[in-house]
């Protein structure tokens, strides 16, 4: 069973704008982070070892905007967000994602 995860642990090296916003996202789209996990699982699951996550929330973009028809909108800087909180909440699969200092984060 995958471990139940803290986001605002596990994205506390953002500065507080930063996280107040992409929580308020997160919050307010809760089937990004669903079809983000759902299609990281299924790269990890297929064997990927590496994946981008990038490439994965372009395709959330297109389930939502495409087969469902929806206005869909995302910020690019909280695809490495997601990311990070895959990585915690499946550790197991962390290696998938390439890790690099993001936007926002704290410089002290």
């Amino acid at each position: 069973m995958p471990a139940r995860v803290d986001i605002n642990a596990t994205l506390n090296t953002l500065n507080p704008a930063t996280r107040a916003g992409f929580l308020s996202f997160h919050r307010e789209n809760p089937g990004v982070w669903r079809e983000f996990e759902r299609f990281a699982l299924d790269a990890a699951r297929a064997g990927r070892q590496h994946y981008g996550a990038k490439s994965i929330m372009e395709r959330v973009r297109w389930e939502c905007e495409i087969a469902h028809g929806s206005d869909f909108k995302c910020n690019n800087n909280w695809t490495a967000y997601y990311a990070r909180i895959f990585a915690a909440k499946y550790p197991e699969y962390s290696g998938i994602f390439e890790f690099r200092e993001a936007r926002g984060l704290k410089a002290a």
